[in-house]
């Protein structure tokens, strides 16, 4: 294995280990977007993580639902703005925050 591909190897690992993807409020849904957003918008997996850890955040310090749904839907469409198939996945994303935040809402916390 050249030099170049074990570096890239390691930094890859290093930031698999630092930075859990947040999208999702229990383990399956967070395993899903982490898939779908891996195979479809790989360039795009920390755009759309730091929306979804935005989110969580907003959600934990009661910043209001629809605003911080309606952030939300805003910087993951801006997440998805690479090709048809990543920007389904934003609207996709948008809508289940959407249509099933309230419980996580309540909640205030992070799954974490």
């Amino acid at each position: 294995m050249s030099q170049s591909r074990l570096l890239t190897l390691l930094l890859v690992l290093c930031l698999r280990f630092t930075q859990a993807f947040d999208c999702g409020s229990d383990p399956v849904q967070n395993a899903l977007a982490e898939m779908v957003v891996k195979v479809d918008c790989p360039a795009r997996l920390g755009a759309f993580n730091n929306c979804c850890s935005a989110h969580d955040r907003c959600y934990a310090a009661k910043g209001g639902r629809a605003r911080c749904d309606d952030i939300f839907c805003d910087c993951i469409q801006q997440a998805g703005n690479v090709n048809m198939q990543c920007q389904a996945h934003g609207r996709n994303f948008c809508g289940m925050v959407r249509n099933f935040g309230a419980v996580a809402y309540a909640n205030g916390k992070r799954r974490k």
